[in-house]
């Protein structure tokens, strides 16, 4: 039957959602598969330590991963876990270049970085592993993404927050044809 119905498999492990159920294929011999790792934040802290052990040069460490985002024309890469880099920019309210507050979402560094980053490794054929950033600006933190993660009961009950929040502000009536896009 699935073969019928195209579909992805969308699963919730340690409050990240992965397709395909966070099983990848790609890049492994025939019969191979790999599943991400159980806490992508600790991982991420161990390769930092294993590097600055190894090196004596304090790093940041960010683990990506490919997803096909559902609404996105392809796929992209996103950051599963990090060590030694702040998060969320704390940019919000800060001027920028013409005197004008910052007032848009918050980046998320980590993803940026992850999408830059598969640019150069590449998807298929290449066989970058890994890529090193060299001369980026960033603050040093200890949280990794999984602080900053929510599960899908705590989505739920922001969105229900909001909706109350807005029918208060804007009415029922309003609200219903805001949700269901009637006009």
């Amino acid at each position: 039957m699935i073969e019928k119905i195209p579909c992805i498999l969308c699963v919730q492990r340690n409050k990240q959602f992965y397709s395909d159920a966070g099983l990848d294929f790609s890049n492994h011999p025939e019969g191979v598969v790999s599943i991400p790792p159980h806490d992508p934040d600790s991982c991420a802290k161990e390769l930092r330590e294993k590097t600055m052990e190894a090196t004596g040069k304090e790093v940041a460490v960010v683990i990506s991963d490919t997803e096909g985002i559902i609404g996105l024309a392809g796929s992209i890469d996103i950051a599963r876990g990090s060590s030694g880099i702040e998060v969320l920019a704390r940019t919000f309210g800060e001027l920028d270049r013409f005197n004008k507050p910052k007032f848009a979402g918050a980046d998320n560094i980590p993803n940026e970085l992850a999408c830059a980053s598969a640019l150069l490794m590449g998807q298929t054929s290449e066989g970058i592993p890994a890529v090193l950033v060299r001369g980026l600006k960033y603050n040093k933190s200890e949280k990794g993404i999984s602080d900053y993660s929510r599960t899908s009961k705590e989505y739920r009950k922001i969105f229900r927050e909001i909706m109350w929040e807005s029918i208060s502000i804007i009415g029922v009536r309003r609200g219903i044809r805001l949700l269901f896009g009637k006009t």
